[in-house]
């Protein structure tokens, strides 16, 4: 299937075909050197905001209508992804929002692309980013970014995930659409589409299949990206789900031969089963992927279904950047607090960073349907360490009284999501980072507001948290604010 796109210089306002982009959190009010800004995506409010954060509170609220010169549209999940990174090389951090939906009038999903300029985003600082799709592509349900040098100076790509793309006749097989963003002095950055990749690409790899929505998880990667495929079937079992690694070039950009993982796959543990979700949540370069629907056997033989395991990599830091299967985690395994429950979606969300031990990269696993007695569904957070050797650091559990502050209760669902802010690279072996925590089931009993969330942050056992501004629809029910979290990286 051959898509094409418009190209054309990016000028303020102007219409273009392309993005969105990576994630990144920051606490309010916490008394750390982060002095990056956080982006949390509320698709289900009206018709969706994006609410911006710095390290002294809340900064900005960004909907369709505060830009006057973008379209209205009705239907919208504008929100649904938010990625955060200097585009225009002006120094400071710009945001992309995925707004996925088909509108009524039929027309696919889009990015908007809004230009920080003196710690603000002006009305008039805008781009939008549209396919030439059709309705249902989902057109920015997923993005990642990843930057590499090239001859001409800093790059971007861009991976955008449509899952709901027919390829060739099967429907929702699922499309990434890869960007070349360069900036431009004094201007906003060119957008170009450099190639649309599917399942049928030779250098991708896989079979297309109806409903494997490819793209509907996206990571980052040194040069290229990582794509988690939680719904494809591996023989006759549906939705056991598969992970991939796209390759390029970093010099020209070129598409080079790709990965294929899945537990069906030699060296990697375990066996493909229907309902595992193989890639329902993949960390940045690959290092860790969720299996949340994995059943896990208990000491008496009896099936915990969709408790859950996540299976470890390691990489290549070579020009190759090829990864290898390490080790495969429940929560029954050696050394891991908390006992392998059912329903416990251990590998819901995951993550990487340096977040407690000196100089150790630790896994960060979300477990939102974890019990803690009788809260059911409250949520744990377990942090290990990555990958083998290096200093001792040990293994610890996180919720909600427990590292994490505020108090568990039923539904919180405290690990839903998970995000990393690096913390400062100048601090060498010193450099520790920060962990944010969706909780997009929080409750306020004071004020009697279900479900409307907050986002938890830890940094070396410092933890605090926050949810809506005040102003702008404090504690909104149902807002689920932490389900989508843009994070400042670098």
């Amino acid at each position: 299937m051959q898509r094409h796109l418009v190209r054309q210089r990016c000028r303020r306002g102007s219409l273009v075909a392309a993005a969105t982009i990576g994630l990144t959190t920051i606490a309010a009010g916490q008394a750390v050197a982060f002095d990056r800004i956080t982006a949390v995506g509320l698709p289900g409010i009206g018709g969706g905001e994006v609410h911006t954060r710095e390290q002294g509170g809340f900064r900005q609220t960004l909907t369709r209508a505060a830009f006057p010169g973008l379209q209205q549209r009705s239907n919208t999940a504008f929100g649904a992804a938010v990625a955060i990174g200097d585009l225009d090389g002006n120094g400071e951090m710009d945001v992309a929002v995925g707004d996925p939906n088909t509108s009524a009038s039929g027309q696919d999903g889009e990015v908007d692309l809004f230009f920080q300029e003196n710690a603000r985003f002006p009305a008039t600082s805008f781009q939008v980013v549209r396919p030439d799709g059709t309705a249902h592509d989902r057109f920015g349900a997923a993005v990642a970014l990843s930057r590499r040098g090239d001859e001409y100076g800093p790059v971007t790509d861009l991976w955008v995930g449509a899952p709901g793309t027919d390829v060739d006749g099967v429907p929702d097989a699922g499309a990434v659409y890869h960007y070349i963003v360069t900036q431009v002095e004094n201007d906003q950055p060119t957008v170009v589409l450099a190639q649309t990749l599917t399942q049928d690409t030779t250098e991708v790899g896989g079979v297309l299949e109806p409903d494997d929505r490819f793209g509907s998880v996206l990571a980052p990667a040194t040069s290229g990206v990582v794509v988690g495929v939680p719904d494809e079937d591996i023989g006759t079992a549906t939705d056991a789900g598969a992970m991939q690694r796209i390759r390029i070039d970093p010099d020209t950009g070129d598409l080079l031969t790709g990965q294929i993982f899945n537990q069906d796959i030699k060296g990697v543990p375990g066996k493909a089963e229907a309902g595992d979700r193989f890639g329902a949540a993949v960390s940045e370069d690959g290092l860790l992927v969720g299996i949340p629907g994995e059943d896990v056997t208990a000491p008496d033989g009896s099936t915990l279904e969709n408790a859950g395991a996540v299976q470890t990599f390691t990489a290549n830091n070579g020009l190759s950047n090829m990864l290898k299967p390490l080790h495969y985690r429940t929560q029954d395994s050696p050394d891991q607090p908390g006992k392998a429950e059912a329903g416990d979606q251990f590998g819901a969300a995951v993550a990487t960073g340096i977040y407690d031990c000196d100089e150790v990269t630790l896994a960060a696993v979300g477990a939102p349907g974890e019990d803690l007695g009788s809260r059911t569904n409250a949520g744990a957070v377990t942090l290990f360490r990555a990958g083998d050797g290096g200093p001792p650091c040990s293994t610890r559990m996180l919720w909600q009284g427990h590292g994490l502050t505020g108090r568990a209760e039923p539904g919180d669902r405290t690990g839903a999501t998970l995000g990393t802010m690096n913390g400062d690279p100048e601090a060498e072996e010193n450099r520790h980072d920060l962990l944010a925590v969706g909780v997009p089931g929080e409750d306020i009993e004071a004020k009697g507001v279900v479900d409307t969330g907050r986002v938890m942050t830890w940094y070396l056992e410092t933890s605090s948290a926050y949810g809506l501004p005040d102003g702008t629809g404090d504690d909104e029910p149902g807002a689920r604010y932490g389900t989508v979290l843009g994070l400042e990286t670098s």
